[in-house]
């Protein structure tokens, strides 16, 4: 349901003024419009109302502080926004703004100092364990070479790692250090997997530090050590490493629990330094939004009409007469402009948000969330038309919908679906289908009921796949075209009337005359009980009267709407046309599952085929859950919906306190 509104005017002394757009704020009801544009244009005759200079810089150095915030609850809580991190906390104190920019300044500048020591204890354990875990398999590699070169003795080791690719380089290096060394080091390259090389450095101590300076001269190209273990031989730097990496995880954690408490201890401080921030910035940047003469101000915006009276009381209770609100008419033309809010009980809301696929409506139309939830599941439970795949997929929706109860996409998706599954279950009973023919054809007493024969072409159960029911299922899914469409026209009649949009209410209108005579011709040429009872000369009048009412429609079609007039008549047919997909894509998977169920019964009667069964029908159970959705929501919003539903932009956005739902 679309909520009524009420287009008011806020007006008051200015004296009352900053006090009167808190309490507006507090109230959190009315949705703020722009009189500026109005103002501009002369059509309201007052000035627009402007910040002074000290609310310029005020509005700046609160957008300031809330970034800073904005920073501080990411580096204590891991994101940045709001929402996700503050309850709707309100300043327990009341400041100005000036007080409130000096408080939050203040307080900031001190968790900033506070916080950032936490975190970098942090971050800086954390980049030590993941270099020394980058380090610690490399050198476990070397460890062996290096106990082979020293043995018992008390020699100098030491190993460098670099890319595989510096292999000359890592020869000419040894060749370089056995020189300088007149033979006492012994340099060993050994590969560690495809891109690393190990290069291995052991001497006597005498020559220890020739070798590490002739290592930092040759700016060799490697993976340094952390300073902590680069000047220790390398069994002892192994062993270092390893302890290290054993207490690294506690510190880590002790850490990390650190900043987690300081984190909830500054949460409500925080929350509401920044949620009073934000709701100063609302503030100042809604004024040049208002109006005002030498001695008053002037606020618009839109309410629930339910919440009027209260408003009213609200603002009488607060200012006697200093600030009033005066109710202004909605017209047609500002239907566009005027917000939108749709409210629908539990079970329609899945289909409110499916709606927000193709847009919300204009204010004073028609809510499609009810005709989205008769639509869809209709039309995707004809295509699907299968108890076994519908009860597999209300169950599956059940089930899901009772594992995540607070995920709102899951909740959305299986409230949309979960219709369709059901009437997959009611048109399978018509189909009589059962994972395709499994019940009409191998299931034993099911497979000996025989459908009866209504007419040549239509029979209960229906079966569908039958090829003497091809052309009743044709008829039947142009038919839900057919109503789709006009039922369509209508509504878009109506939305036309109730806008003003005279041309266009009359251009529908003629469209339906014709669609609605094409119909009575159809049916009184192809349905002989319709003209049995008729003379010659009586069924040659129906007939006249029938092509004289088309062409009355194709008359009105053309007043409203001119040559555009035709081709939206063109287009009606053609979108009727489209609902034969239902009879397509609905065939296609009840052929697949026969399919499946002959190659287990009849093809392959074994255990493979049975197998291969199986896999077909979770295939087709896997299109089923998406083709007709697709087509079935492609049905209801292009064809069916474009004939009524005008798309608006202005959603119902009360100028309101930051709230834990609707934070920013």
């Amino acid at each position: 349901m679309l909520v009524p509104m009420s287009k008011v005017y806020i007006i008051g002394l200015k004296k009352y003024f900053l006090d009167a757009l808190e309490e507006l704020q507090i109230y959190g009801k009315v949705h703020l419009t722009d009189l500026s544009d109005g103002i501009a244009k002369g059509e309201i005759p007052i000035e627009s109302m402007r910040l002074f200079k000290t609310s310029e810089d005020e509005l700046d150095e609160l957008k300031s502080l809330k970034s800073r915030g904005q920073i501080l609850l990411k580096n204590l809580f891991g994101k940045p926004d709001i929402e996700s991190n503050c309850p709707s906390i309100e300043m327990k104190e009341k400041l100005s703004i000036a007080a409130l920019v000096k408080q939050a300044g203040a307080y900031f500048e001190t968790a900033e100092s506070e916080a950032s020591v936490l975190v970098q204890k942090v971050e800086d354990l954390s980049e030590e364990q993941a270099e020394l875990l980058q380090y610690e398999p490399l050198l476990v590699k070397i460890e062996p070479t290096v106990k082979k070169l020293v043995g018992d003795q008390d020699m100098y080791s030491t190993a460098i790692i670099v890319e595989a690719r510096f292999r000359a380089a890592a020869n000419e290096l040894r060749d370089t250090l056995g020189r300088i060394s007149e033979g006492a080091a012994t340099t060993v390259v050994k590969s560690l997997g495809d891109e690393m090389l190990g290069i291995v450095v052991v001497a006597d101590k005498e020559h220890a530090s020739i070798i590490r300076q002739t290592l930092s001269d040759e700016h060799v190209n490697h993976v340094k050590l952390p300073e902590t273990f680069e000047e220790l031989p390398f069994s002892e730097a192994l062993t270092a490493i390893h302890e290290r990496i054993a207490i690294l995880p506690e510190k880590i954690e002790k850490a990390q629990i650190e900043l987690a408490l300081y984190a909830e201890n500054q949460r409500e401080i925080l929350c509401e330094m920044t949620n009073g921030i934000i709701n100063c910035i609302h503030q100042l940047e809604a004024i040049e939004q208002f109006g005002e003469t030498a001695y008053t101000f002037v606020i618009a915006g839109y309410l629930p009409s339910a919440e009027l009276p209260d408003f009213k009381k609200f603002l009488e209770d607060k200012w006697a007469n200093g600030v009033t609100v005066e109710e202004i008419p909605i017209e047609p033309k500002e239907y566009s402009r005027v917000p939108v809010e749709l409210v629908n009980g539990t079970k329609f809301k899945p289909f409110q948000a499916a709606l927000g696929i193709w847009g919300q409506p204009v204010y004073g139309t028609f809510d499609p969330s009810f005709i989205i939830a008769m639509s869809f599941p209709f039309i995707f439970g004809m295509i699907v038309g299968d108890i076994g795949y519908g009860l597999l997929l209300l169950g599956l929706c059940l089930f899901f919908k009772w594992k995540y109860p607070k995920n709102g996409v899951v909740q959305a998706f299986t409230g949309v679906l979960a219709p369709g599954g059901l009437m997959a279950i009611v048109f399978g009973v018509f189909y009589f289908e059962f994972f395709g023919d499994l019940a009409s054809e191998y299931i034993p007493g099911l497979n000996t009921l025989k459908p009866i024969q209504i007419t040549s072409s239509f029979s209960l159960p229906f079966i569908r796949t039958s090829s003497s029911m091809m052309m009743t299922l044709l008829v039947m899914a142009i038919s839900v075209g057919f109503i789709e469409i006009v039922a369509g026209l209508i509504m878009g009649v109506v939305n036309n009337k109730h806008m003003g949009e005279k041309k266009e209410a009359i251009e529908k209108s003629g469209i339906l005359v014709i669609l609605l005579a094409v119909v009575a011709m159809v049916a009184f040429k192809f349905v002989p009980l319709l003209t049995s009872g008729l003379s010659v000369q009586s069924a040659a009048i129906v007939n006249y009267l029938i092509y004289f009412v088309l062409g009355v429609g194709f008359i009105v079609t053309l007043a409203g709407g001119g040559i555009m007039g035709a081709i939206e008549t063109m287009e009606s047919v053609s979108h009727i046309a489209s609902y034969i997909r239902i009879m397509a894509v609905g065939l296609v998977g009840a052929l697949l599952a026969d399919a499946a169920n002959k190659l287990a019964f009849v093809t392959m009667p074994n255990a493979a085929g049975i197998f291969l069964a199986i896999i077909l029908h979770v295939l087709n159970f896997a299109i089923i859950c998406f083709s007709p959705s697709i087509h079935a929501l492609r049905l209801t919003f292009l064809e069916f919906f474009g004939k009524f539903l005008e798309t608006g932009k202005v959603s119902y956005k009360p100028f309101a306190h930051v709230r834990k739902d609707e934070q920013s």
